[in-house]
């Protein structure tokens, strides 16, 4: 996460020196990742004795100020959680998710934090759902570049449930968010996994539309034509594929209804 070597060690060794009580709370703190929300380190823990009382004991990477415990510095807690192990960090993110779940509140934080949790739980499901909400509310408040964060994070967990309507969906909302942040790369990107999964020629020609204007902006005006001229074969592919089809959808039904019983049949039947 970004923190110096010289200040990894420092905040390792005190922490190594510490009871086992300080290190468990410490630990639960760097996954709610606010020492002054006392009853979420308290469920995260999951058990009964008193973090202030620990807390007190915890310095010098604790500080209690004005306000209440603090981390001494901004790094000591992503350098906790980072130190964390893999299985234990994912059963602490979950119990913080379920805890704000059952204590929710109405904050703008509120649905990126539980997103958050799910996504360091690593639970699929719920992560890909919160992660999308968290990416419609960001985009709602015209914060572009978080909502294609969050909605690139739900894409990943809709990979991995190989759900391909998700993915078609949260591929072309991060592929918007980035085209309103000016991400062009990103939106191509994104724009190709969309078009993978597209589930027509119609709306594979439409994702191509949109990664053309994308190279366009990027001023590759070949790059841009060629996918146009895709676009267009595409789109007259499907058109020409449902003229002569027209009532390829309608024949389907009808040879999966049940089909009458002759009349000689019937009157042997009976």
């Amino acid at each position: 996460e970004g923190v110096p070597e010289s200040l990894e060690s420092a905040v390792m060794a005190h922490f190594d020196r510490m009871s086992p009580a300080v290190r468990r709370v410490l630990r639960a703190a760097s996954v709610v990742g606010d020492l002054g929300d006392i009853d979420a380190i308290r469920a995260v823990i999951d058990d009964h004795f008193d973090p202030v009382v620990t807390l007190r004991n915890a310095a010098p990477l604790v500080v209690d100020r004005d306000r209440g415990f603090a981390f001494a510095d901004d790094g000591i807690r992503g350098t906790l959680h980072a130190a964390l192990p893999v299985a234990t960090r994912r059963t602490l993110h979950q119990r913080a998710a379920e805890h704000l779940l059952a204590h929710p509140f109405e904050a703008p934080s509120f649905v990126p934090r539980v997103a958050h949790h799910f996504w360091h739980a690593d639970a699929p499901a719920p992560a890909l759902a919160w992660q999308r909400r968290a990416g419609d509310a960001a985009r709602e408040r015209g914060a572009s570049v978080l909502a294609c964060e969050h909605y690139r994070k739900g894409l990943r967990m809709a990979l991995r449930l190989d759900r391909p309507t998700d993915v078609l969906d949260l591929a072309s909302a991060a592929a918007d968010a980035a085209d309103r942040a000016g991400l062009a790369d990103v939106a191509i990107e994104m724009l190709r996994v969309a078009e993978h999964v597209a589930p027509s020629a119609t709306t594979r020609a439409d994702l191509m539309r949109r990664r053309a204007v994308q190279h366009d902006w990027l001023g590759k005006t070949s790059s841009c034509l060629r996918l146009l001229t895709r676009a267009a074969h595409s789109a007259a592919t499907d058109a020409t594929h449902h003229r002569h089809h027209p009532d390829e959808q309608c024949n389907r039904k009808q040879r999966q209804r049940p089909q009458p019983k002759p009349r000689s049949a019937a009157r042997d039947s009976s």
